[in-house]
C-alpha cells in the first residue's frame, strides 16, 4: 500500500470508479433553477493525469447516481434543460471509457416544482445497460420507480414486485456483480407507508435479467427483514462487510450487525437503553474488530463495539478525516514559533496502533481522501 499526494486539487466530490481511475466533481460557473453546474473529471492517480468529461454538456448534480458494481468502464451523469415555464427536460448520459464518448441514454420531462420542492431523483445503475429511476418526495417517501433498458429503449414499471411496493433506499457494491440492496424506508421517516424493510444480497446482472423476464421470480439472499417493532435506519459498507443498525422502537434497544459478504457470516453487537438509533457514519472495521468514532471533551475516541471500551484516543489537536483499514488520516495545526505566527495545517497518516509516530506527514491544506485499489490518495488545495 502506498500513500499518494495529489496537490492543487479543486474542492469537490471524489469517488472511485475502478482500481485505477477516480472521478472528481467540481463546481462550474453556471446554474439552473438554483442548481449549481458541475464539471466531471477522470483522474488517474498513478500518473496524476486528469481529463474533463464532455465539457460541452451542461451537467447538474440533480440526480443522485449510485452504482451496483465496484469495477466498471463507464459513468453516468445528468443534464437539465428548460422546455416550458413549468417543465424541464432531464437527460441521463452514459460515458464509456473504451470509446471516450458520451451518449444520451434516457430523457424525461419533470415539473419545475420537483426542483423547487427538493424532490429526490435516484439513478441506480445496475450495469452499463440497465438502471432504476426512482423519485422520492422531500421527506424520502416513494413516489415512483421503474427500470430502464438502454438497448431496447424501454421501461419496466415493476408492477407487483417488491421494488414497486417498497422502493430502493440503498445500493452497496460488494465485489464482482454482487451488491446489497436495502428495500423500504426506515420507520424513523415520518408519514411513510411502511410495508416493511429488507436487506438482501443479489447479483445485479441476474436481478435485472429476472425483472425483464418475470418480475415475480427474483433471486436474492435475504440478510435481514424488519418486523412491526424494528427498523434499519443506517447501513454502510466497510471493505467487503456491510454494517447496519437494527433498532427496536418499542424497547429502545439496538443491534449493530456486521455482515461479511464473502463468508456470509453475521456478527451482532448489542446496544441497550439507547434513546435513538446510532449513526453508523463513523463505524469502521479495524483488524476484524468493529469500532465507532466518538468525539468528547475535544478528544476523539475509537470505541471497541465488542466491549464498549475506548481503545484509542486522538490528541485534542488532531482532527479526524479518513480511515482506510488500520490507517487513520488527521489534520493538525502546528505553530513554527509558539503563539507568534499563524499556525500551519499539516496532514498526517498513522497506524491506529501507533498514534505517536506518523507514517506520512506533509504541510498542506486537506481537500479529501479516497481509496484507489490498494493505495490511499490524499488531495490537497
Amino acid at each position: 500500500m502506498d500513500i499518494k499526494l495529489i496537490k492543487n486539487s479543486e474542492k469537490g466530490i471524489i469517488l472511485p470508479i475502478n482500481n485505477k481511475l477516480l472521478m472528481q466533481i467540481t463546481d462550474d460557473n453556471y446554474q439552473y433553477q438554483g442548481l449549481q453546474g458541475k464539471k466531471y473529471f477522470i483522474l488517474n492517480a498513478a500518473t496524476n493525469e486528469k481529463a474533463e468529461i464532455a465539457p460541452q454538456i451542461k451537467k447538474y448534480h440533480f440526480c443522485r447516481i449510485k452504482y451496483a458494481c465496484l469495477e466498471r468502464n463507464y459513468i453516468f451523469f445528468s443534464s437539465l434543460e428548460s422546455v416550458t415555464e413549468s417543465k424541464t427536460l432531464l437527460t441521463v448520459y452514459r460515458f464509456m471509457f473504451d470509446s471516450n464518448e458520451s451518449q444520451a441514454v434516457y430523457s424525461m420531462e419533470i415539473d419545475n416544482s420537483d426542483i423547487v420542492n427538493g424532490y429526490i431523483y435516484y439513478i441506480f445503475v445496475m450495469d452499463s445497460n440497465y438502471f432504476f429511476v426512482e423519485k422520492l418526495d422531500n421527506a424520502s417517501r416513494l413516489m415512483d420507480i421503474f427500470l430502464h433498458d438502454i438497448n431496447s429503449e424501454s421501461d419496466n414499471d415493476l408492477s407487483d414486485t417488491i421494488i414497486k411496493d417498497m422502493g430502493i433506499y440503498k445500493v452497496i457494491p460488494v465485489g464482482g456483480n454482487n451488491c446489497v440492496i436495502k428495500f423500504g424506508p426506515d420507520k424513523l421517516i415520518p408519514g411513510n407507508n411502511h410495508l416493511g424493510e429488507k436487506i438482501a444480497l443479489l447479483n445485479a446482472k441476474q436481478f435485472v435479467s429476472e425483472i425483464s423476464f418475470n418480475g415475480q421470480m427474483l433471486t436474492m439472499e435475504e440478510i435481514d427483514i424488519s418486523d412491526d417493532d424494528t427498523t434499519f435506519p443506517y447501513i454502510k459498507a466497510s471493505g467487503n462487510r456491510i454494517i447496519y443498525s437494527k433498532y427496536n422502537l418499542k424497547n429502545k434497544s439496538e443491534e449493530i450487525v456486521i455482515y461479511d459478504a464473502s463468508t456470509k457470516i453475521k456478527q451482532v453487537r448489542l446496544n441497550n437503553n439507547v434513546e435513538r438509533a446510532m449513526d453508523l457514519s463513523y463505524t469502521y472495521i479495524i483488524n476484524d474488530t468493529p469500532f465507532i468514532v466518538k468525539r468528547e471533551d475535544k478528544n476523539t475516541y475509537f470505541i471497541n463495539l465488542n466491549n464498549q471500551k475506548a481503545e484509542y484516543r486522538l490528541h485534542s489537536d488532531m482532527s479526524f478525516k479518513y480511515m482506510m483499514n488500520d490507517i487513520i488520516v488527521v489534520t493538525r495545526q502546528k505553530h513554527r514559533i509558539f503563539f507568534i505566527k499563524k499556525p500551519s495545517e499539516y496532514i498526517e497518516a498513522y497506524r491506529i496502533s501507533d498514534l505517536h509516530r506518523p507514517m506520512f506527514s506533509t504541510k498542506a491544506e486537506y481537500n479529501g481522501c479516497v481509496k484507489s485499489g490498494d493505495d490511499l490518495i490524499i488531495f490537497t488545495n
